[in-house]
């Protein structure tokens, strides 16, 4: 049975509540992290950590390598939300189950999401730890994550998947790769 709105709202304000009791600056920016990248998580400063089995309604990833859990802290002045082991379609959860979070994240106030993968496979020109962006996709998701009811508290039911990715973040993230 897919989630109903208020199962987003328990998650949210659960997550919320752990955040700001630890003194916290609720984070506009979230970031899920690939395959490889968990130890980013352990960067941010002043780190809250949220297990995903604490939070209601959340999945939990049963990847063996991935920690499962929700890291808030700093970088830099940048309070950030790092989602430190993600939920996967083969792991044998449903795809609106994989997309929970999203929701979550929204009613959480973030306003940018940055998703990181292991997607070297794509190329054999790549490498174990190169940095690529993905800038554009063919949607072959089966079932689509939007179907069901529709919550207007996330937006509109099908979303302009013609920009999907914001210009101007994929601009930095550019800039960012050929710094390191």
């Amino acid at each position: 049975m897919k989630a109903v709105y208020s199962d987003y709202v328990e998650s949210a304000e659960y997550i919320r509540s752990k955040i700001t009791e630890a003194g916290q600056k609720m984070p506009k920016l979230a970031i899920i992290l690939g395959s490889g990248l968990g130890c980013y998580a352990d960067t941010l400063e002043d780190p809250v950590t949220i297990p995903y089995k604490d939070i209601p309604h959340f999945p939990v990833s049963t990847v063996s390598y991935q920690k499962g859990e929700l890291v808030c802290g700093l970088r830099g002045n940048v309070p950030v939300l790092a989602m430190n082991g993600r939920f996967h379609y083969y792991e044998g959860w449903e795809m609106w189950q994989t997309a929970y979070p999203i929701g979550v994240f929204k009613l959480l106030g973030i306003e940018k999401l940055i998703i990181t993968n292991a997607a070297g496979g794509i190329s054999d020109d790549l490498d174990k730890g190169d940095i690529m962006l993905i800038e554009d996709h063919i949607s072959l998701f089966c079932p689509n994550p939007l179907i069901g009811k529709n919550y207007d508290e996330f937006g509109v039911r099908f979303p302009d998947m013609s920009r999907a990715y914001d210009k101007k973040l994929c601009e930095e993230a550019i800039k960012c790769a050929e710094k390191v």
